[in-house]
């Protein structure tokens, strides 16, 4: 699938500073979006200024049985857009910061068996939800936080090192700063087999191979 995929136009002004979506409510349902007439899980609902609300939905694929993970722009509390960047992932979760008059938007999701991917998000009025980049990694940890203080999410993504194998190998930090909708990754922190946090800055370190 094309990074910038878009799955359907149906009308948002700009967005918030940085806003990071709470967890919605399990027994919250919507139908209103394509793909989820039968019910679809809200994952997150963050409330955006100029009455926007940018909303993440959970459904079961019935061909797979696996999840998949669709995104909602409403404006007055209308449908505008709606969008499936990740086939077949689980929603985690999202944040957005103003990038001039729009929102650049990061939203996380699992994939295959224990793998992360991170999307990079341009919400516009006019232009909907697009897809600007994405990165991924092979373990289900991930973080999004401001690594660089400008006021927009950043993605630190754990790596396994695979050596001998994935169950039994150390893991390390990297991050990605998000600079006009694109990742950048700047470095890794070392291999170990702690349970290491999430970085809280940019790391420089050297990368292991994977």
């Amino acid at each position: 699938m094309g990074m910038t995929r878009l799955i359907a136009a149906v009308g948002t002004a700009a967005i918030a500073m940085l806003v990071a979506a709470a967890p919605a409510s399990a027994t919250e349902v919507r139908t209103d979006v394509p793909g989820c007439e039968a019910g679809c899980e809200v994952v997150f609902d963050m409330q955006l200024p100029d009455d926007v609300r940018f909303v993440g939905l959970q459904t079961t694929d019935h061909e797979t049985g696996l999840m998949r993970g669709l995104l909602a722009y409403y404006v007055s509390g209308q449908l505008h857009h709606y969008a499936e960047p990740v086939e077949l992932g689980a929603l985690g979760d999202a944040s957005c910061g103003y990038d001039g008059d729009a929102q650049r938007c990061l939203v996380t999701y699992a994939v295959g068996a224990h793998g992360t991917n991170v999307v990079a998000l341009h919400l516009t009025y006019t232009g909907g939800i697009q897809v600007t980049d994405e990165v991924g990694g092979g373990t289900p940890e991930r973080v999004l936080s401001d690594l660089d203080g400008n006021g927009r999410a950043d993605a630190s993504i754990r790596e396994s090192t695979y050596d001998p194998a994935y169950a039994a190998a150390p893991r390390f930090w990297q991050t990605f700063l998000e600079y006009d909708g694109r990742f950048v990754r700047t470095g890794c922190g070392p291999a170990t087999f702690a349970d290491e946090p999430a970085p809280v800055a940019p790391l420089y370190g050297k990368c292991e191979a994977t």
